[in-house]
């Protein structure tokens, strides 16, 4: 098996479907590992990678609040949790650089999620927020656009990981892609989205 930098893997969200099918499909697309909702058990046929929740919890990755929620209230909550973990995004309490580092500032224990995606979304400086990251989710984007084919959008992929390379990141890489219209994020096939940019971005993480 090549040896890579950092496993690469997918979150369970790419399928609108069962645990169990989500894992065997993840397998057999090389994923290493697969990022869950807080509840889920261990998927089994891969490790887990970054457990997802819809409100804090401690360990689990929570997306940030919308924006125009009381700033100091959320921090104040964040601090009540053991091992606080957040993913900012586009449109939410800490959707711009400047909150993500006032929010760690304001808690040292945070954990942070830093999506490609979301980052490029809002105009954010991943050069600038990657060193914060204690788990790095993958998706091509571009400015107002959060979620593009690997073909397409801004993101260099190539500098991420040097980037994560020069500040010795040691946590995981998941490829996030999904279909939520509902919360205004429409993919017809997240599934074919995340497995063109694995193919993309593969041999930038071989070792040599």
């Amino acid at each position: 098996m090549t040896s890579t930098r950092w496993p690469l893997g997918i979150c369970r969200l790419a399928w609108p479907t069962d645990l169990g099918t989500a894992a065997r499909e993840a397998a057999r697309l090389r994923f290493a590992h697969l990022d869950v909702f807080a509840d889920d058990p261990d998927p089994g046929l891969l490790p887990t990678g970054v457990r997802l929740s819809r409100t804090p919890r401690a360990g689990c990755a929570w997306p940030a609040p919308p924006r125009g929620a009381d700033r100091d209230a959320e921090i104040d909550r964040l601090r009540r949790i053991a091992d606080p973990y957040v993913e900012p995004w586009a449109g939410s309490l800490f959707g711009d650089d400047d909150a993500v580092r006032d929010l760690v500032a304001r808690v040292p224990a945070v954990r942070v999620v830093v999506d490609t995606g979301h980052v490029t979304a809002w105009g954010g400086d991943l050069g600038a927020l990657l060193p914060l990251a204690h788990h790095v989710q993958l998706r091509q984007a571009a400015p107002g656009r959060a979620q593009l084919p690997a073909d397409r959008g801004t993101v260099d992929f190539a500098a991420v990981f040097a980037v994560l390379e020069r500040c010795r990141y040691d946590g995981l890489l998941s490829i996030e892609y999904f279909d939520l219209p509902r919360l205004g994020w429409p993919l017809t096939d997240p599934v074919g989205h995340a497995v063109q940019l694995a193919e993309h971005v593969r041999p930038m993480l071989q070792l040599r």
